[in-house]
């Protein structure tokens, strides 16, 4: 502030404060200042205790687990419904379910609406986690501790979708092909958890991303490129939930091996709107996955070449970094001398094949030409009857070194 202005300001206060008016001023100024300060610091409690107040209520409305112990609120004794193809006992499930959930509207005082869609909700889960109490298991918890017709199945709910997935891109894989053998195709994914009070889909959570993880594999598994969501979230304003959920679903995305990633940046509200601000974010967090992503590049290592395979491992026995950190030799050789006990092991895929050879002696004094001649038809006799399968099956674990390796 200038410096003028704030003496202008000193001297009308001073004024006012002389004045029977200006000190009434003054005074019901402080008060409006003490009562701002009281709600900034006691609004978020009290906020906090009607929440917590209304969740105790709808807790005490849900009356049991629809389980021995269930009494519904709504006495019904009329027959239960025939229904082809649920046994009775899940009609008497569905039944507890949905007279539960009327009496849960019925204390909550919910339209007629929102209580046929809250009974058409809690039939549908009920039917998914546990086909209405009939899934295998209903008589033990699971690995939550849960037991209830909620959550009975000993699989999570999960992998119900992740089949889904699977079954509908190979459906559409194999369609394309009848079209046009060989038309390029991509697995693509798109899986979100349901919010139990509205319907809608939420993203950040952890079974769609475990779903994206799953898929990214199945996709490297069938050798198709793999499609998923990028910085998904279900807040409506680019706030710390945006930020927490859309890193959930990119570490998805980045770790499970995207090769197209839709959606990377501002999706707010489950995709009914974009942010210019939220893409600033996205756009920054992309940035650091793709950095984090990037190859390690070590320019600075030093190679030593030694006369046998077995001179070196020796020194890479001694410990990381004595003499070495590594060595290049082959499968046999490393494996046969872990075998004989020594402190190493192998790392990695192997970097190059190369198939196996016998060696002949050029600049020999005899012609080697014939003797060239008969060790081929001698290696290959013993390829065509096996033999040379089963010995280096014999002598190397089982394993045929004698096939092209890719």
């Amino acid at each position: 502030m200038h410096p003028t202005i704030a003496r202008l300001l000193l001297q009308m206060a001073i004024s006012a404060g002389r004045s029977r008016v200006g000190q009434r001023l003054l005074v019901a100024l402080v008060v409006l200042q003490a009562l701002v300060l009281v709600a900034l610091l006691f609004l978020p409690m009290y906020v906090a205790s009607v929440t917590a107040g209304s969740l105790e209520r709808a807790w005490q409305a849900a009356h049991g687990n629809c389980g021995a112990d269930t009494t519904p609120l709504i006495d019904d004794q009329s027959a239960p419904p025939k229904v082809s193809d649920l046994t009775p006992a899940q009609v008497k499930v569905a039944r507890t379910v949905y007279l539960n959930t009327l009496a849960v509207g019925k204390q909550e005082s919910w339209a007629q609406p929102v209580t046929e869609r809250a009974v058409l909700v809690a039939l549908a889960v009920a039917m998914q986690e546990s086909r209405l109490g009939a899934a295998g298991g209903i008589d033990r918890p699971n690995g939550d501790g849960d037991a209830g017709v909620f959550q009975q199945r000993t699989l999570p709910g999960w992998y119900g979708t992740l089949a889904q997935v699977l079954a509908e891109v190979l459906s559409g894989a194999a369609t394309c092909q009848l079209y046009k053998a060989g038309a390029p195709v991509i697995f693509g994914v798109f899986a979100s958890s349901i919010s139990m009070q509205s319907g809608a889909p939420t993203f950040g959570t952890p079974e769609p991303t475990l779903v994206s993880l799953a898929a990214g594999q199945i996709a490297r598994r069938l050798g198709i490129p793999f499609r998923t969501g990028g910085s998904l979230c279900a807040s409506k304003v680019p706030d710390a939930q945006a930020a927490y959920e859309s890193e959930m679903s990119l570490w998805a995305a980045v770790t499970g091996g995207g090769n197209l990633i839709h959606h990377g940046a501002g999706w707010l509200e489950g995709g009914l709107c974009a942010s210019f601000e939220k893409m600033v974010l996205d756009a920054e967090m992309m940035q650091m996955m793709a950095e984090f992503v990037r190859p390690v590049v070590i320019d600075d290592a030093e190679i030593s070449g030694y006369d046998t395979d077995t001179t070196a491992l020796q020194d890479l026995a001694l410990g990381d970094g004595t003499r070495l950190d590594a060595v290049i030799t082959s499968l046999t050789t490393a494996q046969g001398y872990i075998d004989a006990g020594n402190p190493v092991k192998i790392v990695g895929d192997p970097v190059f094949y190369e198939p196996l050879s016998v060696a002949i002696d050029k600049s020999a004094e005899l012609d080697p030409a014939s003797l060239t001649e008969a060790v081929d038809e001698i290696v290959g006799e013993m390829h065509d009857d096996g033999t040379l399968t089963e010995l280096s099956e014999q002598w190397y674990d089982g394993v045929d070194l004698t096939t092209q390796q890719q």
